[in-house]
């Protein structure tokens, strides 16, 4: 057996977990809205701190 074919039988045999799919759905949701925030933030050219601080605060 492969190290693919039993990295395959593992991921099948944790998704058939109760909660499993919804919880690898709710990861990935939360993995995308990372993605676009960062997106936009390097858009606009801001850094963490920019973004995570109000103007009169720093």
């Amino acid at each position: 057996m492969s190290e693919q074919e039993s990295w395959r039988e593992l991921r099948d045999r944790r998704m058939a977990e109760s909660g499993a799919a919804e919880a690898y759905e709710a990861t990935r949701l939360a993995y995308e809205l990372g993605e676009t925030v960062r997106a936009m933030r390097e858009g606009r050219g801001w850094s963490q701190n920019d973004l995570a601080l109000p103007d009169d605060v720093a």
